[in-house]
C-alpha cells in the first residue's frame, strides 16, 4: 500500500555512500528509486521546475529506474532523513455528509488539509428515498452519492479513499494519525467517522451473512423479489427498510422487540396500513435458521418460543459509532459516541467531532451537514487563536 506525503522541507538523502549530497527544497514526494539495491532515494516535486530537472538528471545518470508513484511509509522512513515537516492545518477523518461538508468549507478557505475515508459517502448508499434534505425535493442514496462525488471533485477536496485511521495521539504542535497505510500529522482533527449497523449477535447471524442475512435493504432488497422476509427492528431504519421492501417482497414480517414503534408517524401509518406487512410486536429474535441459506427465524413472544419461515432477514436495530480506535483519546458517552459541546468541541483541545459518531444521536443528514460546517469553522477559529 502506498502513502503520499505532502511536505515542504529541506531533505538530505540519508545513505552513507550517498552520491548526491545536494539539498533540495521540495513540496511533494512523487516517486522512489532503487539502483541495484545500492541506493534508495526519492524523486520530489519542487516549487522550482529546475529542481525537478536537476534531480531527474542525477537519477538518470546512475541508470536508476524512476518510479513516479507514491512511496510506502516504510520507504519514507528508510529513504531519507527529515529535518522538518509542515503539518496539515486540519485532518478530517471520514467522508460521509459531515466530513465532506467540513471538506467543502476547508477547501473554500484554502486551508492545508486532508480527508481520510474508509468509504466515500459513508452510509449514503444505504439510503432509499431522501425527501427531507433542504434544496433537494426528491432523490435517493445513489443519486445523492453521485452528487456528493461531483461536489467533492468540484471543490478539489483532497481525499485518500480506502484509508482507515487506527490510532490518534498528541505530538508536539498538534496530533499524529496512524492509518492502515501510514502516518500523518495535523494541528487539529475533525472526527467524522460515522456509524455502522448493529448486529443481533445471535446463532446463525454470522454464518448466514450474505446468504440471506443483510443489513442494507437498499443494497440487497432486489435479491428477495417475490420472497417472504423478516425485518428486525422498530425504529426509522426498520420501517424505511420495510417501506422499500413492500415494492419487492411477497410478504414482510416486521419483528419489533417493543410493543410500539419508535419512528416517524408517516412511516408507521404507511407500514401498518399495507396488507403485505405483518407486525409482530414484543418479539425477541433468538436465532436465524438455515443450512446454506436463510430458512427462517426463531423468536420469543410473551414467554413462548416461536418460529417463522422466511428466506431473508434484514437486521435494522440501529447503529454503532465507529469510535473504537478513539477510546482513551477523547471522552465517549455510554454508547461510545464522541462527547461534544454545542460547538462540536471534544474533551481534547484541538479535536472536534461531527455527524453520526458524535453524542447528538440523531442520525440525520441535515444534522451531520450542519455539524460538519460548524466543526470546520470552529477549527479555523481555533487555529487562529493558537
Amino acid at each position: 500500500m502506498t502513502h503520499r506525503l505532502n511536505l515542504l522541507t529541506r531533505v538530505i538523502l540519508s545513505q552513507s555512500q550517498n552520491p548526491f549530497p545536494t539539498q533540495y527544497s521540495i513540496d511533494e514526494v512523487i516517486g522512489m528509486s532503487v539502483s541495484k539495491n545500492r541506493y534508495k532515494f526519492i524523486c520530489y516535486r519542487s516549487r522550482s521546475y529546475g529542481s525537478i530537472k536537476a534531480i531527474d538528471s542525477e537519477l538518470k545518470s546512475t541508470g536508476a529506474i524512476i518510479a513516479r508513484r507514491s512511496i510506502t511509509i516504510n520507504d519514507y522512513h528508510n529513504a531519507y532523513h527529515e529535518e522538518e515537516r509542515i503539518m496539515y492545518e486540519t485532518m478530517i477523518i471520514g467522508a460521509g455528509i459531515a466530513g465532506l461538508t467540513a471538506g467543502i468549507y476547508a477547501a473554500r478557505k484554502k486551508m492545508d488539509f486532508l480527508c481520510l475515508a474508509k468509504q466515500f459517502g459513508g452510509q449514503v448508499l444505504e439510503s432509499g428515498e431522501i425527501l427531507n434534505y433542504p434544496g433537494i425535493v426528491e432523490t435517493n442514496g445513489f443519486e445523492f452519492y453521485e452528487t456528493l462525488r461531483k461536489q467533492a471533485e468540484f471543490n478539489k477536496i483532497p481525499i485518500h479513499e480506502g484509508e482507515e485511521a487506527t490510532r490518534i495521539g498528541k505530538r508536539r504542535g498538534g496530533f499524529f494519525v496512524v492509518t492502515n497505510r501510514g502516518e500523518y500529522h495535523a494541528k487539529s482533527i475533525i472526527l467524522a467517522t460515522g456509524a455502522r449497523a448493529k448486529k443481533l449477535n445471535i446463532p446463525g447471524e454470522n454464518r448466514l451473512a450474505n446468504r440471506g442475512v443483510t443489513y442494507c435493504a437498499i443494497c440487497d432488497g432486489p435479491l428477495f423479489a417475490g420472497r417472504e422476509v423478516a425485518v428486525i427492528g422498530g425504529g426509522n431504519s426498520a420501517l424505511e427498510a420495510a417501506d422499500y421492501l413492500m415494492q419487492i417482497a411477497k410478504r414482510i414480517y416486521l419483528v419489533n422487540i417493543g410493543s410500539q414503534f419508535d419512528a416517524h408517524e408517516y412511516l408507521i401509518e404507511t407500514i401498518t396500513s399495507n396488507e403485505k406487512v405483518n407486525v409482530i410486536p414484543d418479539a425477541h429474535t433468538t436465532a436465524i435458521l438455515g443450512e446454506k441459506t436463510v430458512e427462517g427465524i426463531e423468536y420469543e413472544q410473551y414467554g413462548e418460543k416461536k418460529s417463522l419461515k422466511v428466506q431473508g432477514v434484514f437486521v435494522e436495530i440501529g447503529r454503532s459509532p465507529n469510535t473504537e480506535f478513539l477510546q482513551g483519546f477523547v471522552d465517549l458517552d455510554i454508547h461510545n459516541h464522541v462527547l461534544i459541546d454545542c460547538n462540536t468541541r471534544t474533551s481534547v483541545d484541538g479535536v472536534f467531532a461531527a455527524g453520526d459518531c458524535s453524542s447528538i444521536h440523531e442520525y440525520q443528514y441535515t444534522i451531520a451537514a450542519g455539524q460538519g460546517c460548524t466543526a470546520l469553522l470552529k477549527v479555523a477559529k481555533y487555529l487562529h487563536e493558537v
